[in-house]
């Protein structure tokens, strides 16, 4: 897919492509992952999986993250994917510095609200 080894973990029906994005060339390699992704979903799994355009997110982390944009081809058109600065994947809420804190607030209001105590802002 990559010619400087992006990844890709599988999950069930989801997959998430990764790539340490330090310059220009590991932007357009991720870029090549996500098209080759697709073709192959279009090769493969024409009758049997569909790609929802509306579910794939780009998130970046770390400190000094360079903006740059990733798309998808769908019904002809190249569709721009939505970055987020945070991610829910699979129950953990991920921001963009790793710090874990909306999601350690997430979890002790849902504890407090099965106890019955006010939540926390």
């Amino acid at each position: 897919m990559c010619k400087n080894l992006c990844g890709i973990f599988l999950y069930a029906d989801d997959a998430k492509l990764y790539k340490h994005v330090l310059q220009d060339e590991d932007h357009t390699d991720l870029q090549t992952a996500i098209d080759s992704m697709q073709e192959w979903v279009k090769k493969w799994l024409l009758w049997l999986l569909k790609l929802n355009i509306d579910k794939y997110k780009v998130v970046s982390y770390g400190r000094h993250v360079a903006d740059y944009q990733y798309h998808m081809n769908h019904c002809g058109s190249d569709i721009a994917l939505e970055k987020l600065s945070n991610i829910v994947d699979l129950g953990v809420n991920f921001d963009d510095k790793l710090s874990f804190t909306d999601h350690i607030t997430d979890k002790t209001n849902k504890v407090y609200g099965v106890l019955g105590i006010i939540k926390r802002n």
